[in-house]
């Protein structure tokens, strides 16, 4: 499968299930209109191949660039403190970063395979760390994007001119974001159901 294409699929998918309402209160949760989130995922899908370049030597993908704002603003939220998220990003960061090295260096380690466990890893943090939807996301991304910068410097020689936002990052990060979507909801919906069971 061409690097890139998961990432388009997920980040469209996730637009028409927002967009058809499969996703209550994500509005208020991320304090983002529909059509706005459903507008700006379809933005930076838009700009999936397009690179921008900053400086000589580095270029970023268009839609990371597109989603910074949002990031900032899930970060600057009331009820979002750095305790709440750094120490994750921080250990989601290393352990990814450590994985990228792990593909890097040993040919055994197929991309797919890097997917998968790039996914469960960042996942699967996002998803300890925390019940609330926007500081999942934040730790996800965080560790992801950490991890990603520390690999390019590191490698940037060899990476001449350095891309952040590769079409395979972009994969494992829309498919991150989108199972702890389907994960967070997943888990509310199972939690409501056994409340109710308990009651009847």
């Amino acid at each position: 499968m061409v690097d890139g294409t998961l990432a388009l699929l997920s980040s469209l998918s996730i637009a028409v299930l927002i967009q058809t309402g499969w996703f209550p209160g994500l509005e208020q949760q991320l304090k983002w209109s529909r059509p706005g989130l459903v507008l700006g995922l379809l933005a930076v899908t838009s700009l999936l191949r397009v690179e921008v370049p900053v400086g000589e030597v580095l270029k970023i993908q268009g839609g990371m660039l597109l989603l910074l704002p949002f990031l900032i603003r899930l970060i600057r939220m009331k009820r979002v403190m750095m305790t709440d998220w750094v120490p994750a990003v921080s250990l989601a960061g290393s352990i990814l970063f450590l994985l990228h090295e792990l593909y890097w260096w040993v040919p055994a380690i197929s991309e797919s395979g890097f997917r998968v466990l790039g996914t469960g890893v960042a996942g699967g943090m996002a998803l300890f760390t925390s019940r609330q939807l926007h500081i999942r996301l934040i730790v996800a991304a965080g560790g992801l994007w950490m991890a990603e910068w520390m690999t390019l410097i590191l490698h940037r020689k060899e990476l001449n001119p350095v891309v952040f936002g590769a079409p395979s990052a972009l994969d494992v990060f829309w498919i991150t974001w989108a199972a702890i979507l389907v994960s967070h909801y997943a888990i509310r919906f199972m939690m409501a159901w056994v409340r109710q069971f308990r009651r009847t």
